[in-house]
């Protein structure tokens, strides 16, 4: 959707600044007052005892994630990991656990089955059907944790997989195979607190973090040499009007819904980074030509706040 001369003509905001504002359907996450952020924690990743082949590796995708206390009062850390199959053999992933390094005998998560397969998606992202991976192939893995305290977050975490792969580097033959991988350092320094970025009243998060299912989660670019997943916590906002509606007449004229043209509000003292304002309204319900999108333009109108930092 567009935006122009500070004004809202659309429903998504996936400015770099709301990235850190919300997860579990949108609430705005704060640190309780009289709270301070813990010391920051320096954790070393051990290496295993002993070397052992791993047909498929292992990566966090993007930085180590932050746990935010969300308006539900729990402690949610949020991420996604890579799996790339680099052998010959096709690769099945059977179960993959979240682990607390201290503490390897009890999971923090567990994902086997169906449950697994649903919080796979490919690169392109599309769902899958099964949890193979063929070889030099991927799959991102969506990871959703919930704590009850801060005090009870990990430090560091881990992934335990268990699987049928290659053993060594030249069969074909899969084999039943268990190791560790794709360590994550946890930061629970205070959030950013964030204020609103829309005036007015009767706003509604229709999209937000953090379910497999949400559509911006899955929207993974390639830039830089990297994979990002820099849409991992972005809402679309839409405004209901006095009667409880979302648009009134054709839903196909942006100026039809009770969102457009509203005032656009800086999240929190920043430096404006990015702008781009000279983008056509699109018609509701459709998406611009794929192929017609740059590095430039693949935000639609925008601006972008940098609120501090390193995210």
């Amino acid at each position: 959707m567009a935006r122009r001369q500070g004004r809202w003509v659309g429903g998504i905001v996936a400015m770099g600044a709301l990235v850190l504002a919300a997860c579990g359907g949108g609430p705005q996450v704060v640190v309780p007052a009289g709270r301070e952020a813990p010391a920051a924690s320096t954790t070393t990743i051990v290496a295993p005892a002993e070397d052992v082949f791993t047909p498929v590796i292992a990566s966090l995708m993007g930085p180590d994630p932050q746990a935010v206390e969300g308006t539900d009062g729990r402690v949610h850390v949020v991420y996604e990991v890579q799996f790339t199959n680099t052998k010959p053999a096709p690769a099945t992933l059977e179960r993959v656990e979240v682990v607390d390094p201290s503490a390897p005998d009890q999971p923090l998560a567990s994902y086997a089955g169906a449950e697994l397969v649903d919080r796979l998606v490919t690169l392109q992202p599309r769902p899958v059907t099964d949890a193979v991976l063929a070889p030099d192939t991927a799959r991102v893995l969506y990871v959703e944790l919930s704590f009850d305290a801060l005090d009870d977050v990990p430090a560091a975490l881990s992934h335990r997989v268990q699987l049928l792969g290659a053993a060594n580097p030249g069969t074909t033959a899969p084999s039943p195979l268990t190791y560790t991988a794709a360590p994550v350092e946890v930061s629970t320094e205070a959030p950013l607190v964030l204020g609103p970025p829309l005036s007015g009243d009767r706003w509604v998060a229709v999209n937000g973090c953090c379910i497999p299912t949400v559509i911006h989660r899955g929207s993974f670019q390639s830039v830089n040499g990297g994979l990002y997943d820099s849409q991992r916590f972005a809402i679309d906002w839409m405004r209901l009007d006095a009667d409880g509606q979302l648009v009134h007449g054709d839903p196909t004229v942006a100026e039809n819904y009770p969102d457009y043209g509203a005032e656009v509000l800086a999240v929190a003292d920043a430096t404006v980074v990015s702008t781009l304002d000279t983008l056509d309204d699109q018609v509701p319900g459709t998406l611009p030509n794929p192929g017609d999108i740059t590095i430039d333009t693949v935000d639609g109108n925008h601006v972008v706040l940098d609120v501090g930092g390193d995210g």
